[in-house]
């Protein structure tokens, strides 16, 4: 799968499983820099509050708050890795506790928590040893571990940070529900999830570092549709063997067969009918897709971030660069939405241009 950003190298990612423990990972060129400087410059984190809106985000935050109280106290030293814009940590201390620190890289992030009155420091998981002399009571990955190339790097520092009675929340993309989940195909094979992670991994981690789970459940995230699972460590400083496990493994080659089916039969109608495409939307969860219409009658690729438009992507024998939704040049062609999850802004986004084409989906072929 081609990767969106000049930064990165220009090669091919396998998603491939360990032979040792039997975590599923990305194999590719780029290495943690590459993704840093992307995540600082072409793909800043959304904000929940604009995202999902103001509900959705603060019952999100209380289901993570009410989590991890057992564990702390308001005088709690806490550090929020790839804490973003602050949201978590400024809900945190709106509700007693005040000593969160937010970590991330991108400066633009770091500006805005600092704003918010919010303790900061700019850098990254791999970095954080280097940069901190705080000891923290607890320390957040949530959703940020599938994001890290270096997870060995990342878990040392927070062990190296946290006091010997402290504990680590970490909330993950559960890789071993994919196949269970009806949305558009490859949904999670989003490049910048870098490993596919099931509890047996996390189990594996925390016997490698001295860890415990002391507690641990799975649920839906629906503020970003993924299944997920949520973990609390202990340290404990106690190393086990760790063990091999095909869940992984065997969860990935399902989603990818299912995932397969389903893009054939959605797709099908197309290939016969040679019904001229413009595809809308190429992100980190869509860029897969575009070998899958490579027996179709693809006209343009659309997207409406200027940093994507420009990119050129190889769909069968013809090369596309990415157009901005003014280059649209035929009113005959189907508007083909590829994100699943922001399917409903871009057709508004469309009728807003004045755009009458037919407007389709993955998701509309579902229902």
């Amino acid at each position: 799968m081609k990767i969106l950003g000049a930064n990165f190298p220009d090669g091919e990612t396998y998603i491939v499983s360990c032979l040792e423990c039997g975590l599923v990972y990305c194999r590719t060129l780029a290495n943690q820099q590459d993704f840093l400087t992307y995540y600082t410059s072409v793909a800043k984190s959304p904000k929940y509050y604009d995202m999902v809106g103001a509900e959705a985000t603060r019952n999100y935050f209380q289901h993570i708050l009410k989590l991890i109280e057992p564990y702390i106290h308001t005088e709690s030293k806490i550090l929020d890795i790839a804490g973003a814009w602050g949201e978590l940590g400024e809900y945190m201390a709106k509700n007693g506790y005040p000593n969160v620190t937010i970590l991330d890289p991108c400066e633009e992030c770091i500006l805005f928590a600092k704003q918010k009155g919010l303790l900061t420091v700019q850098t990254d998981s791999t970095e954080m040893g280097k940069v901190l002399q705080e000891r923290y009571d607890l320390i957040i990955f949530n959703h940020t571990l599938e994001h890290i190339l270096e997870i060995r790097e990342a878990i040392e520092n927070a062990c190296k940070l946290l006091k010997d009675k402290g504990h680590i929340f970490i909330e993950l993309p559960d890789a071993e529900e994919y196949a269970n989940q009806s949305l558009p195909p490859f949904t999670y094979f989003t490049y910048e999830h870098v490993i596919h992670f099931t509890v047996h991994d996390i189990e594996n981690l925390s016997k490698r570092y001295g860890l415990e789970i002391v507690g641990w459940n799975k649920y839906y995230k629906e503020v970003s549709r993924y299944p997920s699972f949520y973990v609390i460590l202990k340290k404990n400083s106690e190393i086990k063997p760790i063990t091999y496990s095909t869940v992984g493994k065997d969860s990935i080659k399902k989603y990818i067969a299912e995932c397969n089916q389903q893009l054939h039969q959605m797709l099908e109608p197309y290939e016969a009918n040679h019904e001229p495409l413009i595809l809308w939307g190429i992100g980190a969860s869509t860029a897969l897709l575009l070998e899958a219409f490579s027996q179709c009658n693809v006209e343009q690729i659309v997207d409406s971030n200027p940093a994507r438009q420009g990119l050129v992507f190889q769909i069968g024998n013809k090369k596309y660069p990415i157009v901005d939704p003014e280059s649209i040049r035929s009113s005959r062609a189907t508007i083909f939405i590829l994100p699943g999850a922001y399917k409903n802004s871009i057709e508004k986004q469309i009728r807003d241009l004045g755009f009458e084409n037919n407007i389709t989906s993955f998701t509309m072929n579902q229902m």
